[in-house]
């Protein structure tokens, strides 16, 4: 059966890269949540990813700059300051919360497993 080939959009969403030096999931999450904020299909989401891990770390940026306008943010911007996850850097929803709700759920499995195995 043949692949088929999953065009990837032409416009670039804005994502925010600074502080992700070195962390290569934490790239790859925040282009993610951008491609999905601009309304990527996920089949469009899992190629970008696909051509993301098709190499080295200069490899993931180099993709990251292709289909993204990267950049730091504007004065406007640094006004509406948001709460960011400690762990990953990802806006949070609840700013009551320190995690993002992906670190929230990943938190609790660690939890969860911890606990089933305490059980046995």
């Amino acid at each position: 059966m043949a692949e088929t080939k999953v065009t990837l959009p032409t416009n670039k969403p804005k994502v925010e890269l600074i502080g992700r030096d070195g962390n290569a999931f934490a790239v790859m999450g925040a282009c993610k949540k951008a491609a999905q904020r601009a309304g990527w299909t996920n089949e469009q989401q899992e190629a970008l990813l696909a051509e993301m891990m098709d190499g080295d770390y200069d490899h993931l940026l180099a993709t990251a700059l292709k289909y993204f306008t990267v950049g730091g943010r504007d004065a406007e911007e640094e006004e509406e300051e948001e709460a960011t996850c400690e762990n990953c850097g990802e806006p949070v929803d609840n700013p009551d919360s320190a995690l993002c709700d992906y670190c929230e759920d990943e938190e609790d499995l660690d939890a969860f497993d911890e606990e089933s195995e305490d059980d046995e």
